[in-house]
């Protein structure tokens, strides 16, 4: 007798509404997600919306280097009518995507990248770190990330992108993990570019109700150091805006690393708003809750915040809300209310010092 044993690896079906608007057509479905970005980075031409819906409780292991969606054709076509949507479709567990395995030491590792391509929604996608990822350097750094399409002019950012209801569990081990992620670089490397142009940026993304753990940095958004008028900064982000909006984001740090549950530098009319973030656990250097910076005369709205922190240095100074965003302001405004910070300890410190508020912006 010859018992045959066949293993195969699970994979999300996805059904594509309006697959016609498309040049090429599209499929009406596809086997798993990597198939079906694949198709949508092939076409030439976009008449309307286009709606990925993957199947509740199903499961896919992302390909090697992960998801890449957008290219220069793709990313001249996507507009305010022809969108991109990845949503979950019926009852049920949200669809859930495990990182490739393993990662490399000679890029930069992301489960889900998009480069440069605008008005895309993913809504109710989880991702989550590949257990046989056991060392930081196969680890992924990033869950999602929003980065540059090109390394030359034009480089083309990332606009309109949400990404909302999703669950992003990465392995702090790894120091350099963050569960949402944009740069002012390219996909497979973090060299800094220098833009020119406003749809460079990154403008108008939105990123709700995401929940957020075990990671290194929570939510990091970081645009070009523009020098005046500060037009190229990123624009009209949102980490939260309503109640029942903002995003939870726990269980993180933990190394010798500096820390951030929320990290934004180079924005401008930013909105921080009703999120949760508790963490920082046995964090051994600076530690940040929510932390904007690097903002000359930028606008920028932090509300409705909890953050509780855990020190576990000595010598460093650890912070729940320092915002240092609005810098030399003369036209900007900053709103820093209604926020709550509850429960932080810092039981370890011995010349360490532990702030709560800290404002270092000025305004109108």
């Amino acid at each position: 007798t010859v018992l045959l044993t066949v293993s195969t690896n699970a994979q999300i079906a996805v059904t594509v509404d309006n697959p016609g608007n498309t040049t090429p057509a599209l499929s009406a479905s596809y086997t798993n997600l990597a198939d079906a970005i694949t198709a949508i980075n092939t076409i030439s031409g976009m008449t309307g919306p286009v709606t990925f819906s993957l199947a509740a409780n199903g499961t896919e292991t992302a390909p090697a280097g992960g998801y890449l969606l957008g290219n220069s054709t793709l990313n001249g076509l996507t507009s305010a009518t022809n969108t991109l949507s990845f949503v979950k479709f019926g009852v049920g567990a949200n669809p859930l995507i495990t990182a490739f395995t393993p990662g490399t030491t000679t890029t930069v590792d992301g489960i889900w990248k998009i480069q440069g391509t605008d008005y895309v929604n993913i809504n109710s996608i989880d991702l989550i770190e590949n257990a046989a990822n056991t060392t930081a350097t196969m680890q992924m750094e990033w869950g999602y990330a929003l980065v540059k399409n090109s390394g030359t002019e034009p480089f083309d950012g990332c606009q309109n992108v949400s990404i909302q209801n999703c669950t992003i569990t990465l392995s702090k081990a790894n120091t350099a993990s963050v569960g949402i992620y944009s740069g002012n670089h390219i996909a497979t490397a973090t060299t800094s570019l220098t833009i020119t142009a406003t749809t460079d940026a990154l403008n108008n993304c939105k990123f709700y109700n995401n929940t957020i753990s075990n990671v290194y940095v929570g939510i990091r958004l970081a645009g070009f150091a523009a020098t005046t008028p500060f037009t190229l900064y990123d624009q009209n982000n949102e980490i939260g805006n309503t109640p029942g909006t903002g995003n939870s984001i726990t269980n993180f740090g933990g190394g010798s690393v500096t820390v951030y549950g929320i990290y934004t530098s180079y924005q401008n009319g930013l909105l921080i708003n009703y999120n949760t973030v508790n963490g920082g656990a046995g964090t051994t250097t600076t530690l940040y809750g929510i932390n904007p910076t690097n903002g000359t005369n930028s606008s920028v709205t932090i509300r409705g915040n909890t953050v509780t922190i855990q020190g576990g240095a000595t010598t460093s100074s650890i912070y729940a809300l320092f915002n240092a965003m609005g810098g030399t302001g003369t036209t900007n405004t900053v709103n820093i209310y209604d926020n709550i910070i509850e429960n932080c300890t810092y039981p370890t410190a011995t010349s360490g010092t532990m702030s709560l508020l800290h404002s270092s912006a000025s305004c109108k």
